[in-house]
């Protein structure tokens, strides 16, 4: 038992070593080592669109990506319209002029809650259908798989991301937390606390929706009265829930450009 403890420590601490996103903008650092010997982690620090350079852009553009979720992933693809150009009637769509962040070979599709098991299943089954289609693909669990002390298999999910690493070794998987309520729910942050440290020790490609979305604008980590993380009120209109308003879903979105380009240049990805 105290070995296992040990072996956890080591990886949160390895986590919080881990470098993080580049805050300038003359574009994102390009590994010197694989994805498998480093891993990706986009976290709160990865949400600064404008730290993202041209070439960073087409190249994290060219990818291609699959996205099974449902109504926060909605949301998310919203903010990358947003992004894209298409929303400058709304006050966070002012800075982006139409054409410049193009993710046309980025599919976003509304899966549904058919429960987590059904969502785990329905990426194995994506990815064997559609292996020649995409580069990249993921699926997100919703607020609703993790209510109360409730949350996903972990084993379950760890097994299935697994094999699908073994079985498409050309092509990228990305690991992600669940997202976050204003009420904040034990089962999201015991789930979230194993994915963070396995994509850590085990050097994955991990999306943290979840640091993303409990950190304010001025990057306070929030949580509630039993230290459980919430969204920030920043972030959504919702009292319980945690739906992503206008400046949410473009703050996620920048963060989904800053994974892509990271991934693209694990991948040789050449933009003139």
């Amino acid at each position: 038992m105290l070995g296992k403890r040990l072996e956890w420590i080591a990886a949160l601490l390895l986590l919080a070593s881990a470098p993080l996103c580049a805050s300038g903008g003359q574009g994102l650092p390009v590994p010197t080592t694989s994805v498998a010997q480093k891993g990706i982690r986009i976290d709160h620090t990865c949400v600064n669109w404008a730290a993202l350079s041209d070439k960073d852009i087409r190249a994290a553009a060219a990818v291609r990506m699959l996205l099974r979720h449902a109504s926060v992933g909605t949301g998310i693809e919203w903010g990358l319209d947003t992004m894209a150009g298409k929303r400058q009637n709304q006050e966070v769509g002012k800075p982006f002029a139409a054409g410049k962040f193009d993710r046309s070979k980025w599919v976003l599709e509304i899966r549904g809650n058919p429960g987590w098991k059904a969502k785990v299943d329905d990426l194995v089954q994506q990815t064997a259908a559609r292996a020649n289609d995409f580069d990249v693909f993921m699926m997100k669990f919703c607020y609703i798989d993790a209510l109360g002390n409730n949350k996903p298999d972990w084993e379950y999910y760890r097994a299935a991301m697994e094999r699908l690493e073994a079985d498409f070794p050309t092509k990228r998987f990305v690991w992600w937390t669940i997202p976050l309520t204003r009420d904040g729910m034990p089962g999201t942050d015991a789930f979230n606390a194993q994915v963070r440290a396995y994509c850590a020790a085990q050097g994955k490609i991990l999306f943290d929706i979840a640091d993303i979305e409990c950190h304010d604008l001025q990057g306070r980590r929030l949580t509630n009265a039993a230290g459980h993380e919430i969204i920030s009120a920043e972030y959504t209109r919702e009292v319980h829930a945690g739906h992503l308003n206008p400046e949410g879903r473009v703050r996620v979105a920048a963060a989904l450009w800053h994974l892509m380009a990271r991934i693209a240049s694990t991948m040789n990805m050449s933009p003139k």
